[in-house]
């Protein structure tokens, strides 16, 4: 008899465990610890590096160009730039922003590294930093380049 009392109580304790609720305050986040559907996709990035050339037949015009890698979670991302912030000292840090789009419709579920690049006016004959940003995240830094 012992035995089946046991059994009894120690199913009760699982079935009212497993009926528990989180606490409120654990159900609530921080909205800026939330992720969201805009996050930054990339995976991994490596292999950044940036030069700046005078634009032929323009010697006072210099372009900027900046390459790297980036890891995806799926094939078929396009990508696209958009300048940041750029200070106003004399060699200016300068941040340059990664904008993926995803595929559309069903893509195959595995890992995809592709070459970006950006190549665009150089706003200065050089440069104290670049740093690469996607959705606010840092994806690479280039230091001194010029």
């Amino acid at each position: 008899m012992q035995h089946s009392a046991f059994v009894l109580a120690a199913a009760s304790t699982i079935v009212l465990c497993a009926c528990t609720t989180p606490s409120d305050e654990a159900a609530i986040q921080d909205p800026d610890e939330m992720q969201t559907a805009d996050d930054c996709p990339v995976i991994e990035s490596e292999g950044w590096a940036a030069t700046i050339a005078p634009v032929p037949g323009s010697p006072d015009r210099n372009q900027l160009t900046i390459t790297g890698r980036v890891t995806m979670p799926t094939p078929g991302y396009t990508f696209a730039w958009e300048a940041g912030r750029l200070d106003r000292s004399a060699v200016p840090a300068f941040e340059l922003r990664l904008l993926a789009n995803a595929p559309a419709g069903m893509v195959t579920q595995v890992l995809d590294t592709r070459e970006v690049s950006y190549s665009g006016p150089a706003a200065a004959a050089r440069y104290r930093s670049i740093s690469i940003t996607c959705e606010g995240r840092v994806l690479g830094t280039i230091e001194s380049v010029g």
